[in-house]
């Protein structure tokens, strides 16, 4: 479902087509060498951190900091008391994370410790990635789960756009 590439080892995610707890599964590959790293319900995010990697489990609605090789994860920012469930995101060159919340029409920007810098509102009911650009965010996002009503709030839904920060 996503992953990325830290230095000479790639992260990445799968999951079930119908998500449950833990049906998902995190993989690292060094070397050529492929390993079954943990369990995960919806993998998301795959953001370096300056301690290790951040994986969004957006089952959970919850984002993990994870050591490089995946043998270790403690909380880093519990999603599940506010609107959205974290999806893809970005780094930014000051070091700053971007994740986009799914069903919340936002994309947070958040410090190292995973605190909110501010909250960026999109016209799009459903953001799934970014990329920074200067002081741009490049969005795509889904039209899955948006109704015919909800057209009208989030008319970009399902579409790539920026965003001006």
């Amino acid at each position: 479902n996503d992953g990325v590439r830290l230095g000479e080892r790639y992260l990445f995610g799968t999951m079930e087509h119908r998500p449950t707890p833990g049906g998902g599964a995190l993989y690292t590959v060094l070397d050529g060498v492929l390993k079954k790293a943990g369990r995960i319900g919806i993998p998301n995010s795959f953001l370096p951190h300056p301690e290790g990697i951040l994986i969004s489990d957006s089952l959970e609605k919850k984002t993990y900091l994870y050591s490089a090789d995946l043998a270790e994860r403690v909380l880093w920012r519990d999603f599940s008391e506010e609107e959205g469930t974290p999806d893809g995101g970005c780094v930014s060159d000051t070091g700053t994370f971007f994740l986009c919340l799914w069903g919340a029409g936002a994309v947070l920007e958040l410090n190292a410790r995973g605190e909110v810098l501010r909250r960026v509102a999109v016209p799009a009911k459903n953001p799934t990635k970014c990329a920074l650009r200067r002081d741009q965010l490049l969005l795509t996002s889904a039209l899955t789960e948006v109704g015919p009503s909800e057209l009208n709030a989030f008319p970009l839904s399902g579409q790539t756009f920026l965003v001006t920060l």
